[in-house]
């Protein structure tokens, strides 16, 4: 049976050799437990714009860009922040957006704004992904600059599923659960007798 100085230092040999996972599974949250959020940023016009997605049905707060792994409503949000989150000329001009089905303009449309302008300096728009499937979307952004049309394009994933983050969950769980019997199985004679019973069973049964 261990004493109170071999249990302690069991104890922090357990949280240094978890604490990278549980560390890395927080900043990859987003850190804290807080609101995720996962930006992608498109230049237009000299000026940034910062691009999320949502998919509340399913995944709450929790915020997409590239990769949208679940089908479902997602709203899509455009924000007119310019760079370094300064006043932007964005919020004056005229921009349109466009979602397309597959990589570059030569998609069908799934839906089409016409121009205006954003004195906000959010765009939003809900689009039920269920209806048109997994795949490759692109989303064009048009505008006017000084007498010339520019655009700008951001390739988005739809589907896929989130297996990975999941099995990640589950391998940490596991981990804990089998590092906390095993401190268990050492400190406390009682439990350790019912699974030496236990295993000399298994044993003599095979």
């Amino acid at each position: 049976m261990l004493n109170i100085k071999q249990k302690n230092r069991l104890l922090s040999i357990l949280f240094l050799a978890l604490s990278p996972v549980l560390f890395s599974t927080a900043w990859a949250d987003g850190g804290g437990g807080g609101v995720e959020t996962d930006f992608c940023r498109v230049d237009l016009a000299g000026e940034t714009i910062n691009f999320t997605a949502y998919v509340p049905q399913y995944s709450g707060p929790k915020a997409y860009c590239g990769e949208i792994p679940i089908l479902g409503k997602t709203t899509l949000v455009f924000d007119l922040q310019g760079k370094n989150f300064t006043p932007t000329m964005l919020k004056k001009m005229k921009l349109g957006f466009e979602l397309l089905k597959g990589k570059g303009d030569g998609g069908e449309a799934i839906f089409t704004k016409e121009r205006k302008t954003y004195p906000t300096g959010t765009f939003n728009e809900v689009v039920d992904f269920s209806q048109y499937g997994e795949g490759n979307y692109t989303i064009r952004i048009t505008t006017e600059h000084e007498g010339e049309e520019e655009e700008a394009h951001l390739a988005i994933v739809i589907g896929g599923g989130e297996a990975v983050a999941s099995f990640g969950n589950f391998f940490l769980i596991a981990v804990g659960v089998f590092a906390l019997g095993y401190i268990l199985y050492l400190s406390n004679a009682g439990f350790k007798e019912k699974i030496d019973k236990v295993l000399k069973k298994g044993k003599e049964a095979i």
